[in-house]
């Protein structure tokens, strides 16, 4: 499985065999930062033709309010058009983080053709994947 992307920001790699990203965030980033990296994920998706996409949060830190509108108003359109079908997240510990992510996950759950499920634990939101990927095989 290759690596696109390993700094201390974000670590993006991509699984061609389960048409899947993987996107491991690093630490607390600006919101440039931030943007820029759900932007090259969403061009990962577009030009590979992903259908899974696996975000690992839990050592993210908090989520700015005008990052999370932006990544519902803004983001979400966009990466709704590219033909994901499951999304997983997985969530940290920290109560700010976590509430973010779900109020995102809830807006995306209400607009999205695709199913985005949370979770605690990454190895359980990559089975949920790979069992909601072998359905449509």
């Amino acid at each position: 499985m290759p690596t696109i992307r390993n700094d201390d920001k974000v670590r993006i790699d991509l699984d061609l065999e389960h048409g899947q990203v993987i996107s491991t965030w690093g630490r607390s980033i600006r919101s440039e930062e931030y943007r820029l990296a759900l932007w090259h994920i969403h061009d990962i998706i577009r030009d590979n033709h992903l259908v899974l996409w696996l975000s690992d949060t839990r050592s993210m830190g908090a989520i700015l309010h005008s990052d999370e509108k932006w990544s519902i108003d803004v983001f979400m359109p966009e990466i709704i058009k590219l033909g994901l079908r499951r999304v997983a997240v997985v969530r940290g510990q920290d109560y700010f983080t976590h509430t973010a992510t779900e109020r995102m996950v809830d807006a995306t759950s209400e607009v999205a053709s695709f199913k985005v499920e949370l979770f605690a634990d990454p190895d359980e939101a990559e089975r949920w994947l790979l069992k909601e990927q072998e359905a449509f095989a």
